[in-house]
């Protein structure tokens, strides 16, 4: 019971304002200019804060299931993979947008689409269908190629924020938070 009133209240509270309370400057940055390409993409502020808001969500609720151990091995194991999937995307991101010719979009797709699957593996036992479809919700936007292509054009309107978003990510990964 008390684990579903916890999900409940701070899924309830996950906003980009009160979550860069509890998160360093760069993962505040790096929510803030996700944030911006959705507004940027799909030119409407709500739509935009509900993404974030998204993911926020998730991150919450797969901290709440793994901090009151609700996770069997199983999920333990895929919570690894997830990681591990994760690291490998991140690192993915920073190379096309540092190396020039590396852009592979349906690379990058794939690994969102593993990333995606990965997570609905790990709650599916645990969560509501509304919290699968802000995992599928979330996907579509950042797994669609068009979009893809949209962002990692170096000459195209999100060159500012990607070049910051990857930025950011570099110094995570150097700082061992990724």
């Amino acid at each position: 019971m008390a684990i579903r009133v916890e999900k409940k209240l701070l899924g309830r509270m996950a906003t980009r304002g009160l979550a860069k309370m509890f998160i360093d400057d760069s993962v505040g940055a790096l929510l803030d200019n996700i944030y911006t390409m959705g507004k940027m993409e799909m030119k409407e502020k709500k739509k935009a804060e509900k993404l974030v808001k998204n993911i926020l969500k998730i991150i919450v609720k797969i901290g709440i299931l793994y901090r009151y151990d609700q996770l069997n091995e199983q999920e333990l194991e895929t919570g690894r993979q997830l990681q591990d999937k994760f690291h490998q995307l991140i690192l993915t991101i920073i190379s096309f947008r540092e190396i020039n010719f590396t852009f592979d979009k349906r690379y990058l797709v794939k690994l969102l689409n593993e990333c995606k699957q990965l997570i609905d593996e790990l709650i599916a036992r645990h969560l509501t269908d509304k919290s699968l479809k802000r995992v599928k919700n979330v996907f579509e936007f950042y797994a669609n190629e068009e979009f893809i292509e949209r962002a990692f054009d170096r000459r195209g309107r999100f060159a500012v924020i990607m070049d910051e978003i990857v930025s950011k990510l570099n110094h995570l990964v150097e700082s061992g938070q990724l």
